[in-house]
């Protein structure tokens, strides 16, 4: 098993890559879990502004941390044009490659989401 993220974006989603545009994957959900938790959480320790920042995007951009069983399952997931992936900008700088709807909503749906706000 292999643990990737997916973030919804509006009605899009997306499997999130590193800034070397490789896959942002680990062998367990945590690791990629604490990827957003941390970002969130120092954003809001910057400042007032970086705080609503953080909330707005996160709102709009919804990450998911899913199950693959192999990698050769991302083939299935991502769209893939003669050019190549249609790659776009999310939240707080991570990458993604656009994904087929139909697909990505339903592992999205059963992904596992960061805690990003709690309440200790």
């Amino acid at each position: 098993m292999i643990y990737v993220a997916i973030m919804k974006c509006s009605n899009d989603y997306y499997l999130c890559m590193n800034n070397d545009n490789t896959i942002l994957g680990a062998n367990e959900p945590e690791p990629i879990i604490r990827i957003f938790e941390r970002a969130y959480n120092e954003a809001h320790d910057r400042s007032y502004e970086g705080s609503m920042s953080a909330c707005i995007a996160y709102i709009s951009a919804q990450p998911a941390i899913v199950e693959l069983n192999d990698l050769t399952e991302i083939s299935k997931i991502v769209i893939i044009s003669d050019e190549g992936t249609v790659n776009g900008a999310l939240v707080g700088g991570c990458k993604g490659a656009l994904c087929r709807p139909e697909i990505a909503k339903e592992l999205w749906s059963k992904g596992k989401n960061p805690r990003l706000i709690s309440c200790d």
